[in-house]
């Protein structure tokens, strides 16, 4: 048995079969059941592998059902397993370096090591090693495509560079594979808005004016929707202040 963590992530080490039985169970939910194989055990020559199962959890009579959520699955191998554990317990003593040489090496005992990825993609990014950061994020998202966690780090990797942009689309993404989390949306409208800073208005080009138009008018749209969702984040109505001051701005 286990649980999960707050983003429903889990996980079991030291499994020798090849056939698994996944029971789910939530307080209010009716419990579900799937089926996991693997094609082969791990030895010491054999990687682990990895299966994605689709699991929606269906609340008791008189409640309102969630939408489907996706529970990741890797059968990983013990080495890399105590590896990337090493690297948590060195992140936690503030020992950087160790940390990230522990999650590469789980990542060399195991390459499609979705956790370990993600997990050093964050560690490089807070130490401002970018490139290094989305070459893990990429290998991170080709094992999982559907962890709205890569896109969010993603975008704000790219906020950090000031790709304002990109990181609105990046953040648009996160949104639509998680649409229960607001943050992704005011997110979105945030760098929509640094993007209006950055387009140059002063020389009167009118391309330049449309472009900073269209990152403001959807910025207030994003925000708009997401006070439907939430009216209580406080930074939602402190971003639409910022929308309506710069259209009133003049260029």
């Amino acid at each position: 048995q286990t649980v999960t963590n707050n983003e429903g992530d889990f996980r079991f080490g030291g499994l020798t079969d090849t056939s698994y039985t996944v029971v789910v169970s939530a307080v209010d939910y009716d419990p579900v059941s799937e089926s996991v194989d693997f094609v082969r055990s791990i030895a010491a020559n054999e990687p682990g592998e990895s299966r994605a199962l689709e699991i929606t959890l269906v609340m008791k009579t008189g409640t309102r059902p969630p939408r489907p959520g996706t529970t990741f699955v890797q059968n990983i191998p013990a080495p890399a397993l105590a590896a990337y554990e090493a690297g948590l317990k060195h992140a936690r003593g503030k020992r950087v370096a160790e940390a990230i040489a522990s999650y590469q090496e789980a990542i060399k005992l195991f390459p499609n090591y979705f956790n370990a990825h993600l997990t050093l993609a964050n560690e490089l990014a807070k130490q401002g090693k970018f490139q290094e950061a989305i070459k893990s994020l990429d290998a991170a998202r080709t094992a999982n495509p559907k962890d709205d966690r890569v896109y969010d780090l993603f975008a704000r990797v790219m906020m950090q560079q000031r790709k304002y942009a990109m990181a609105a689309r990046i953040y648009a993404e996160a949104a639509k594979l998680n649409p229960g989390e607001p943050q992704y949306l005011l997110s979105q409208a945030t760098a929509l808005i640094e993007q209006s800073n950055l387009t140059n208005v002063a020389a009167g080009s009118a391309a330049a004016k449309e472009e900073r138009s269209f990152a403001l008018v959807e910025a207030e749209k994003i925000l708009l929707q997401v006070t439907k969702q939430n009216d209580k984040l406080a930074d939602v109505h402190l971003q639409l202040a910022r929308v309506y001051e710069k259209k009133g701005e003049r260029g």
